[in-house]
């Protein structure tokens, strides 16, 4: 992973300040770590030949300079809490997304417009709550 000061885009890469584990499959699952700054995330689709998945559990919770999130086509996975009070979240294209946790979205105030796509089979109470 890389840091990117706001305004800036950054590709998320491993290492770092932005963490990762593998899930009971041995895929990768992104979170955030401690690097609180940045304004966009491209979560690509694959890291040294292994699926990324998932957002991780609060991945990116309280990000409040997150603007744009782009998740790779492997990630079908939003976990509870994983952009919880990212306030300045506009963005996000869900893709493959097939679950989105409970307040996984809650109090993303700025989060205006969504296309949920018909692949979502959950979405957790107060997903996107206000």
């Amino acid at each position: 992973w890389e840091i990117a000061r706001p305004e800036e885009t950054v590709e998320v890469k491993f290492g770092g300040y932005v963490d990762s584990y593998f899930d009971e499959n041995g895929n990768y699952v992104v979170e955030g770590g401690s690097t609180k700054y940045l304004s966009e995330v491209v979560i690509p689709d694959t890291y040294n030949g292994k699926p990324v998945v998932a957002v991780g559990l609060d991945g990116f919770r309280g990000f409040k300079t997150l603007e744009k999130i782009t998740l790779g086509k492997n990630v079908t996975t939003i976990m509870s809490g994983a952009f919880l009070d990212c306030y300045n979240l506009t963005t996000i294209d869900f893709n493959n997304v097939t679950n989105i946790g409970h307040v996984a979205f809650a109090y993303c105030v700025n989060l205006k417009t969504l296309t949920l796509t018909s692949k979502i089979t959950s979405i957790g109470y107060f997903a996107f709550y206000r």
